[in-house]
């Protein structure tokens, strides 16, 4: 069986998401070839990827070495891959170990239960947006996305306990309501794929695992055991304060003022005086800094401290001619960040 270089380059970026070098298992470190398809998994995850001139008997190779000859070669080349692990181009040729292609169990989930489908750029951007504030440090639903879907609404929700970002798109298909946790590392693998424009991305669940796919990948992640906390509770429900901004002149000032922050001073003041926004810091390591924004629209003055990276994580994955709305309620208070179809909310920093 035969495939492009660029192609095995392709498929690796989204694998390399899923397999691990570490694992004791050498399975969950190896990629089988054959029956039309590259698949790969850990112990949440498999990917699979369609590549039709992978038909042939199957082969299990180690992933780190399969990738390196991807890379040592031109994407025109044409590699070779035969049963006995023998990987060759017209002037090159590598003998790889093998392992049983039958210890290699590909999963095939039944009874699916159609989610959403929507353009796979859209997807991928509202990933974007929320994945950043999952917890990576837990092993319980935060350390995951959540998919609330309800009244024809498809809600994606990441938060680590002291931020939450939200993404919201609307759905027309007839789905029911849902609600699934999905595993961080299944989604930096639909990620990788790359989120073609001219694709769609196909989400269906049953009570185990979500499975997405599009044209060329399905992957296929447990769901998180662990139920994800009622997210609604955390955004405040009424504001007294609301300034609008420029999404990137925000995003540059709250970077401006950062520069002087530490592990040890890292929170910034932010100070609403009528048409503008004050951002200061202030480390006995590095100094202080002062940036100002430009404001829009103003309505009421204000005054907190919170950690700017939670409101650049955010920033950073939202348009940036996209006008956002900062509301506070006080400066003990949740404080919230939102454009069209994403919110940021970000517990603030209290000082005595």
């Amino acid at each position: 069986m035969n495939i492009k270089a660029k192609d095995l380059k392709r498929i690796a970026r989204v694998i390399g998401c899923v397999v691990s070098e570490k694992s004791p298992d050498d399975v969950l470190s190896s990629v089988i070839f054959g029956d039309g398809q590259a698949v790969a998994k850990s112990e949440t995850v498999q990917v699979q990827a369609k590549v039709e001139s992978l038909e042939g008997d199957k082969v299990c190779l180690p992933f780190s070495r399969i990738q390196k000859v991807a890379a040592a070669c031109d994407n025109d080349a044409e590699i070779t891959i035969k049963s006995d692990g023998e990987a060759s181009t017209g002037k090159n040729k590598w003998r790889l170990n093998t392992l049983d292609p039958e210890a290699f169990a590909v999963k095939s989930q039944r009874l699916l239960k159609p989610c959403f489908r929507v353009p796979a750029d859209h997807f991928c951007r509202a990933v974007k947006v929320v994945a950043s504030a999952a917890d990576r440090l837990t092993h319980n639903a935060m350390s995951g996305v959540l998919f609330e879907i309800r009244d024809g609404v498809v809600n994606l929700v990441g938060s680590d306990g002291k931020r939450l970002y939200v993404h919201s798109f609307d759905v027309d298909q007839a789905v029911d309501d849902s609600r699934v946790t999905v595993p961080l590392k299944a989604l930096q693998a639909v990620l990788a794929t790359g989120g073609n424009e001219e694709e769609a991305i196909q989400v269906e669940a049953n009570s185990k695992c979500v499975v997405f796919e599009t044209e060329k990948y399905v992957i296929t992640a447990s769901q998180l055991a662990t139920e994800y906390p009622n997210w609604q509770t955390v955004v405040p429900s009424s504001v007294e304060n609301q300034l609008e901004f420029v999404c990137v002149d925000l995003k540059e000032s709250i970077k401006a003022a950062s520069v002087v922050t530490s592990d040890v001073s890292s929170a910034v003041s932010f100070e609403a005086k009528g048409q503008r926004l004050l951002i200061r810091s202030n480390s006995s390591e590095y100094g202080k800094s002062l940036a100002e924004c430009k404001v829009i629209e103003s309505d009421g003055d204000f005054k907190f401290s919170a950690n700017p990276k939670f409101f650049t994580d955010w920033l950073s994955n939202i348009d940036g001619s996209e006008v956002v709305k900062l509301e506070v309620i006080d400066d003990k208070s949740a404080v919230v960040m939102s454009c069209e179809d994403s919110k940021c909310v970000v517990m603030p920093v209290c000082k005595d």
